[in-house]
């Protein structure tokens, strides 16, 4: 009866723990297409543009249009238009292979992918692999000007980030890049390195 007694209380909270985490997945991800979103993606960039700076590695973007999406979505409806993106999204995630890769739905039929560790040359032809692999995918696009089958327009540039850089340079570069594409007849791929002239004109242009 003199002898100490401890009373121990265990709870299981494996239900709780597993249920945050799918919390954190679902904000990482876009619900449409399963990869990750816009807020994952800008944190990815983040740090590896951080690395980036410490190794002195390029920094590759490719932002990616679907050509006339609009028309498609008018033509066959938002379900047929739905189901696009996410064949997109499958055929342009199946591109970033390494854990420095990301690729992220960045807004309505708009795509990102960040190549880390990548020059301007392997970042071009990852490009056109993708162009590429998603015209094979012959999705028929009925309205298209461009094609018969569904298409995408590239954008690429590449930057070795220096404290004086920021992310938002690489966005117009890259950004910039997809719209000569486009006006250069879509369903193609353009790339520029953010580097010596090209880069402080896009710095002049972000400045204004």
């Amino acid at each position: 009866l003199r002898q100490p007694l401890f009373i121990g209380l265990l709870h299981d909270i494996t239900h709780h723990k597993q249920s945050e985490d799918a919390l954190q997945r679902a904000a990482m991800v876009d619900p449409l297409t399963q990869i990750a979103n816009r807020r994952h993606f800008d944190s990815f960039l983040e740090k590896e543009w951080q690395r980036a700076m410490r190794s002195g590695q390029p920094l590759s973007l490719v932002v990616l249009d679907v050509d006339h999406f609009k028309l498609y979505n008018d033509t066959l409806g938002h379900p047929a238009g739905d189901a696009c993106l996410q064949r997109v999204a499958g055929a342009i995630a199946s591109h970033a292979l390494r854990p420095t890769d990301l690729a992220a739905r960045y807004g309505g039929e708009e795509f990102v992918l960040l190549f880390a560790e990548t020059g301007a040359e392997k970042a071009a032809m990852m490009a056109e692999s993708i162009r590429a692999h998603i015209e094979s995918l012959r999705i028929p696009h009925p309205r298209s000007t461009t094609s018969e089958w569904l298409t995408v327009s590239i954008g690429v540039a590449t930057i070795h980030p220096h404290q004086l850089d920021n992310t938002e340079s690489l966005f117009v570069a890259a950004d910039r890049a997809m719209y000569v594409a486009k006006e250069g007849g879509r369903n193609q791929v353009r790339a520029t390195s953010t580097g010596g002239a090209a880069l402080e004109a896009v710095k002049a242009l972000v400045m204004r």
